[in-house]
């Protein structure tokens, strides 16, 4: 635009060189007046500010793998009690029809279902690629990572049933995870009612809630059985007592 201006109102080139070196200089040796100081500090809080989102950012993402990874330790160790309790069923019990057995790999949920004259016992694992949060569990304290449920239905005119939840968790941050069996039951006053007692809960929020003091809908019907390692056989001998009932039409709602 300056081309365009009158030959006489255009400043001289010696001038504009002049110019152009005192800026130069001023930006080398003068120290920046208060409002460059001032975005300078404020520049300087900011790349500060982001550094930290970032780093909270990458330590919330190294604890969901860590999380993940739990899940999936977990699953694997309840997968294999799982495959111990089908091929048992299918030894002891050759009639047994094994339907549904499955491994599924796409969503990694491991769930089975086996049926014996009117018995029928089905399993279902949460998928551990979607692990229970920290805070899941906040009301009772507990430090859940990922579940499962399990339960034995009766084909009869009553139709009773059995059901657990299963638990890969730990109470105190001293102990290690482990699978824990958790049944439970309406409050008395409830008005609710429920096709069979003990049931399984898959919703986190009620079972938290039911495991945390105070009056709620849910209650815990028996305190939380460690079944992995050592306590598997017990766990599984439960759980064949209670489809061999429900097979022949004898399973009755515990008292």
């Amino acid at each position: 635009m300056m081309l365009l201006k009158h030959t006489d109102s255009r400043p001289d080139l010696r001038l504009v060189e002049k110019l152009l070196g005192s800026i130069q200089s001023s930006s080398d040796q003068n120290p920046p007046g208060q409002g460059l100081a001032a975005l300078a500090c404020a520049g300087a809080k900011e790349a500060e500010r982001q550094a930290r989102k970032e780093t909270e950012k990458q330590q919330i993402l190294a604890k969901q793998k860590n999380r993940v990874k739990l899940a999936q330790d977990g699953i694997i160790v309840l997968g294999g009690i799982f495959y111990d309790l089908s091929e048992k069923i299918k030894n002891y019990a050759p009639t047994a029809n094994v339907d549904n057995i499955l491994l599924e790999s796409r969503s990694r949920i491991i769930s089975g279902r086996i049926t014996l004259g009117t018995g029928r016992i089905e399993w279902r694992t949460m998928d551990p690629e979607e692990p229970v949060s920290e805070d899941g569990f906040s009301k009772s304290n507990w430090d859940v990572v990922t579940g499962a449920t399990i339960r034995v239905r009766q084909e009869t005119n009553k139709r009773p049933g059995y059901g657990s939840s299963l638990w890969y968790m730990r109470k105190d941050k001293a102990d290690s995870y482990r699978w824990f069996e958790v049944s439970y039951k309406l409050h008395p006053l409830s008005r609710k009612a429920a096709p069979y007692e003990p049931f399984e809960l898959d919703s986190i929020q009620d079972a938290d809630l039911a495991a945390a003091s105070g009056m709620q809908i849910y209650e815990i019907a028996s305190e939380p059985e460690p079944i992995d390692y050592g306590d598997s056989q017990t766990f599984l001998d439960r759980w064949f007592k209670r489809f061999a009932e429900a097979s022949q039409g004898r399973l009755q709602r515990p008292r």
